[in-house]
């Protein structure tokens, strides 16, 4: 049994948590982390709020991604280590 189209889809899964950790990144580069309550702030308060919904949405798919990375590749560690042993013992018994 071959196990590259896992490795890959894995890889690719992987490489998409990267590209969205770098989003991530540069959303928060330029945050403002200050509190705006005066008047004529207003604009400022929807900016954050529209932030905080993007980071949100965001850190969302990052951890289900990571999670889904991490269970597959414990997955595929699993049945390739099982796999090795039936192979190994077949081998034995001939």
């Amino acid at each position: 049994m071959s196990f590259v189209p896992f490795v890959v889809v894995l890889a690719v899964l992987a490489v998409i948590v990267v590209v969205l950790l770098v989003y991530r990144h540069s959303l928060t580069a330029h945050e403002d982390d200050t509190v705006h309550i005066m008047d004529g702030e207003e604009a400022i308060v929807y900016q954050q709020e529209a932030l905080a919904k993007k980071l949100a949405f965001v850190e969302r798919w990052i951890k289900i991604l990571i999670a889904i990375v991490i269970i597959g590749g414990i997955v595929l560690l699993v049945a390739y280590v099982y796999l090795t042993y039936i192979a190994s013992n077949t081998i034995r018994m001939s």
